[in-house]
């Protein structure tokens, strides 16, 4: 087997359909219903944990909380049909290693788990990742950067463009060709290389742009 993974999902359906396809790729699985079922029977040892964000009684955000809490350092690939930004950028920030929109492809799903694993040495992978992000990042225009800030701040065009000052059209256009030049293909790309960049969310910068203190030891601060 190429590795185990817990799937977490209220979602029966996609439970199973995400076992047989994760077992079908030559993977072990396990499924749980929700947060409380995950930390009563699963030792958190190893694996990967798929995991539903928009849960009842324990959102997927809660489960990365209390997974920080305990130490457990197992990858966590979040999904959500909810379509949410802030969602996003707050289960990236929590340390999920990817984001999956549903519905999930088979394709998708096998790639996210897969990159998800491959990473014996995470470490040394993040601290090139960060070097590689911080040069590509001088790369971006003042304009195109307080973009990429604003989104990783879980902004709308719209909260951006009152931010700046600016029209949203003229935050989309920013964005596109941030987007463009970065090479980045979506949201879950686009907040990964912001962390990685360990870029300041733009609700953390003072009036003038200034840098204002942020809880130690995040990536993102």
């Amino acid at each position: 087997m190429k590795g185990l993974i817990h799937i977490v999902d209220d979602d029966a359906l996609v439970r199973a359909w995400s076992s047989f396809i994760l077992s079908n790729g030559g993977y072990s699985t396990e499924i749980y219903s929700g947060g409380a079922e995950l930390f009563r029977d699963c030792s958190l040892k190893r694996g990967c944990i798929l995991l539903d964000m928009c849960m009842p009684q324990m959102s997927g955000h809660e489960v990365q909380e209390e997974l920080a809490r305990r130490g457990s350092t197992l990858p966590v690939v979040a999904m959500s049909g909810c379509g949410d930004l802030a969602g996003v950028v707050r289960a990236m920030k929590l340390g999920a290693v990817d984001f999956l929109e549903k519905p999930l492809t088979d394709e998708n799903l096998l790639e996210a788990v897969a990159r998800a694993l491959d990473s014996p040495e995470r470490h040394d992978a993040r601290r090139n990742a960060t070097v590689a992000a911080m040069a590509r990042l001088n790369r971006l225009s003042p304009r195109e950067r307080e973009t990429l800030q604003g989104l990783f701040d879980g902004l709308s065009n719209k909260g951006i463009a009152r931010r700046l000052g600016v029209s949203s059209r003229t935050v989309e256009m920013h964005r596109a060709s941030m987007k463009s030049e970065l090479g980045l293909a979506s949201l879950a790309e686009t907040v990964q290389f912001a962390i990685e960049a360990e870029l300041v969310p733009m609700g953390q910068l003072g009036r003038h742009g200034n840098r204002t203190r942020a809880p130690a030891g995040m990536l993102w601060a």
